[in-house]
């Protein structure tokens, strides 16, 4: 519990930082600071994805959501970095590259998302979360999102989600949604 504990005060600092791996720091938007961007969904085993009937409902602290909100930001500038080194060595035309640049990366500053965690205990006994995101207005009546998971089937980068691993401190799985 004590290393689990160095390590994620090490993690938290780093991030916070950006000194540790050279990089420049993630700018943070506050969105997981403003529960009106954000909602934490219960578990539903009927629900195929992401998590099976193996897997159960968990409940998140605060200290927690500050863990994910650093977490988060990291998933989305990793998959950035990541798909633009691909998009540079697949497109060489201009045009080409700045479309698939503008249609393949995620927003991170410029567009407003809403958050939807679900918390669950794996049959290893670690909390993950799932993060579904998307673009709306949280004011917005027609949507149901603190109470029901929003699933959309396309919608490019409007529409992505990633899971985190709390007790190991990692992030997979971070996806955009195909266009429609």
């Amino acid at each position: 519990m004590k290393v689990q504990s160095l390590i994620l005060l090490v993690s938290l600092l780093c991030s916070l930082s950006g000194s540790c791996q050279g990089s420049k720091k993630t700018t943070i938007d506050n969105s997981f600071r403003d529960t009106n961007t954000y909602a934490i969904l219960s578990f539903k085993k009927f629900q195929v994805y992401p998590f099976d009937s193996t897997f159960s409902d968990a409940a998140l602290k605060p200290e927690e959501i500050k863990i994910i909100e650093q977490l988060y930001f990291k998933a989305i500038d990793d998959y950035n970095k990541r798909k633009r080194n691909y998009i540079d060595s697949v497109y060489k035309n201009k045009k080409e590259k700045a479309e698939a640049l503008r249609d393949y990366l995620i927003p991170i500053s410029s567009v407003f998302f809403i958050k939807q965690l679900i918390p669950v205990i794996n049959a290893k006994g670690e909390k993950e979360i799932y993060i579904n995101c998307f673009r709306a207005d949280p004011h917005s009546k027609e949507y149901f999102w603190k109470t029901e998971l929003i699933e959309v089937m396309d919608g490019g980068n409007d529409h992505f989600h990633l899971i985190i691993n709390l007790d190991k401190l990692i992030f997979y799985n971070v996806r955009i949604n195909p266009f429609g």
